[in-house]
C-alpha cells in the first residue's frame, strides 16, 4: 500500500485528452488536435462526469487560437488550425 490513504473521485484533468469550449460554442479536442462538433459522439461520452474547460483568453481578454495554443503547447500539442 502507498503511504497515503485517499482515492481520487470524479474526473481527473488530462490535458492530452481534454476539451476547451469557446463562448460561441466551438470546441477543441486535444486528443484529436482538432475542432469538433458539439454532438460529436466521443465528446458526448467524455462529458459523462466531466465538463470542458473554458477557452483561454489572451492579454486583451479575447478567446483566440493563439491563447489556446499557448496552453496546449506545454503538453506537446499544436492546437487548432
Amino acid at each position: 500500500m502507498p503511504p497515503f490513504d485517499f482515492q481520487l473521485r470524479g474526473a481527473v484533468y488530462n490535458p492530452l485528452d481534454w476539451y476547451w469550449v469557446m463562448d460561441d460554442g466551438r470546441i477543441y479536442s486535444s486528443a484529436r488536435e482538432t475542432m469538433i462538433a458539439a454532438d460529436d459522439q466521443q465528446y458526448l461520452i467524455w462529458r459523462d462526469g466531466r465538463a470542458p474547460t473554458n477557452w483561454p483568453r489572451d492579454a486583451d481578454g479575447n478567446q483566440t487560437v493563439d491563447a489556446l495554443r499557448e496552453v496546449v503547447a506545454a503538453f506537446g500539442k499544436q492546437g487548432p488550425e
